[in-house]
């Protein structure tokens, strides 16, 4: 029985560790799409540059997350705690949605350059700070929610074993999608 709590705690471990560090660069970027829209025109190269950054990161480590959910984590829970099928329902609309608002902000980004030539700077920030504050909203309350409810509930129902099967799943599904 103690090696099932441990196994339990060790597995929401690894998972709230990503979800923190991904809130962190959520965070990050919530403040520089702030400094984009109030530091004026002498910031805008840098603070412009700090979003594309982030966006980059997101583009990466976070699909990368939202895929080993998807294709590991919630079909495993599906499998083997069926009962949690209408929250991770919710949770896989979360992931289109951002990645919806992921794919917009990186066309918003391909348009800065014209539009700022086009002197219509403030036009394409409005549109991109919205979307930009919609992916940070969603973002954060879904790594929250996803640690505090999915992770908690779900993982405190699986047995040793199938945390076992669970982590080295996750563990091949990562070294094989290594970015």
């Amino acid at each position: 029985m103690r090696s099932d709590i441990t196994a339990q705690n060790n597995l929401i471990r690894i998972f709230n560790n990503k979800h923190r560090e991904t809130l962190v660069r959520v965070e990050c970027f919530e403040d520089a799409l702030r400094s984009l829209k109030y530091e004026g025109k002498v910031s805008r190269g840098k603070n412009i540059a700090n979003v594309k950054t982030l966006i980059g990161y997101f583009g990466t480590h976070l699909k990368r997350h939202m895929r080993a959910e998807e294709r590991i984590l919630y079909p495993f829970f599906d499998i083997h705690v069926p009962k949690y099928d209408s929250v991770i329902a919710l949770f896989r609309l979360e992931h289109r949605e951002i990645n919806r608002n992921m794919r917009k902000m990186v066309q918003w980004i391909k348009l800065y350059d014209e539009w700022s030539q086009k002197g219509l700077f403030s036009e394409w920030l409005k549109s991109f700070y919205v979307e930009g504050m919609c992916f940070v909203h969603l973002t954060r309350h879904h790594l929250v929610s996803e640690s505090a409810t999915l992770f908690k509930s779900v993982i405190c129902c699986l047995h040793g074993d199938e945390i076992g099967i669970l982590e080295k799943k996750m563990k091949t599904f990562l070294i094989k999608n290594d970015d």
